[in-house]
């Protein structure tokens, strides 16, 4: 396995062991992860984006996604709108299942 995914799967390990901890049905806040664990789902931690911040598009993640290019095929986004833990835990699992499959 390339460092890069096995550092993007680990990641998103250490995310979801923590958000599993939470309420469910309490409103998540990227701060409250990162005062915890010193990291969140934002493009600074994940080790794909910090290889390619500059040009999102280079990024092997970056696929269609309903006519438009997004961050592993929209799952991100979805995961990052979401209002609870429980739903963003759920959204980040699949989010992990993809870098599984396509990182």
């Amino acid at each position: 396995m390339k460092k890069i995914k096995k550092d993007a799967l680990a990641h998103y390990d250490r995310m979801i062991a923590w958000a599993e901890k939470q309420p469910p049905r309490k409103s998540c806040l990227g701060n409250d992860m990162s005062e915890q664990i010193g990291e969140n789902h934002g493009p600074g931690y994940c080790s794909y984006c910090g290889k390619n911040y500059t040009d999102c598009q280079k990024c092997e993640l970056w696929k269609p996604h309903k006519k438009l290019f997004e961050c592993c095929n929209g799952l991100w986004q979805k995961m990052h709108d979401s209002k609870t833990w429980g739903t963003w835990v759920k959204r980040a699992r699949r989010v992990r299942q993809y870098i599984e499959e396509n990182g």
